[in-house]
């Protein structure tokens, strides 16, 4: 069963939020072993596009907060999508976040894609591969690198067994992804769409709709799944599970999979 027909039924998906970021650096490898390892059902990331054309994964537009890149001299303002993948690659991490993950690259989304083949005993790990809005490319530029990236060997398996879903806020990402990738495709909203949009949002072809916890209603989740679409929802955390929970959401985004994990068992 894949991530997203598991999303239909209860205890909702559980999906790390840029990895296990409670427990390691976000959006690094070590961060998406702790959510595996916690056994979190899916891992969100989020893609950009070196100057080069590497997808690499980082929240944030600018390096300073995740990275020593102030202490390499790169300006605080920097774009980190007009840097190379050569620049990038030698920036830590994980320092940041503790003496433990010092040294912790960036990683591109070909690492994350060799460490999701890798078979794990907590069984298969699905991903929420966020495109960010372009800043520095177009579009149909970042659209294509994740279909070009994906079309690799490595990811065949995930790709055939329904376990990558992309996701964005970006609408012309969105439409571009659904014509063009050979993967389910969702939108992310930071307000929940009301009852008498989500048909609309739903014949656009979308497969999933992950918006704000923060406002999310049962309305909203039946006229999605009344539509064919899984709801989830970002970013919960304790103790804002309680309500999510109680609202019968689909999928849950969480920085700490962990205690999610925990916490959908104490529901049982």
């Amino acid at each position: 069963m894949t991530w997203l027909e598991r999303a239909t039924s209860s205890p909702p998906v559980v999906v790390a939020h840029r990895g296990d970021c409670t427990h390691a650096p976000e959006n690094t490898l070590a961060a998406f072993r702790a959510a595996i390892a916690a056994g979190a059902r899916v891992i969100e990331t989020d893609a950009q596009l070196t100057l080069d054309g590497v997808l690499f994964l980082l929240h944030d537009d600018a390096l300073p907060r995740t990275t020593d890149s102030l202490a390499r001299g790169i300006p605080a303002d920097t774009v980190a999508e007009t840097l190379t993948w050569d620049e990038l690659a030698v920036l830590d991490a994980g320092g940041w976040f503790g003496e433990t993950f010092r040294g912790e690259p960036l990683p591109t989304l070909a690492s994350l894609g060799a460490l999701l083949a890798t078979p794990s005993a907590e069984g298969s790990t699905g991903l929420d591969l966020e495109i960010k809005p372009p800043l520095v490319h177009s579009a149909a530029e970042m659209v294509e690198a994740v279909r070009a990236e994906l079309a690799r060997p490595v990811w065949a398996d995930l790709v055939a067994a329904g376990e990558i879903v992309v996701t964005s806020f970006d609408p012309e990402v969105v439409t571009l992804a659904i014509e063009r990738l050979p993967v389910p495709v969702g939108l992310l909203t930071a307000a929940t769409p009301t009852p008498a949009e989500v048909p609309e949002l739903a014949a656009s072809g979308i497969a999933m709709l992950m918006t704000e916890q923060a406002d999310v209603t049962t309305e909203a989740i039946a006229a999605g799944r009344a539509a064919g679409l899984r709801v989830g929802v970002y970013t919960a955390n304790a103790p804002e599970w309680e309500r999510v929970l109680a609202l019968g959401v689909d999928a849950i985004c969480t920085d700490d999979p962990v205690g999610l994990r925990a916490r959908l068992e104490d529901h049982l």
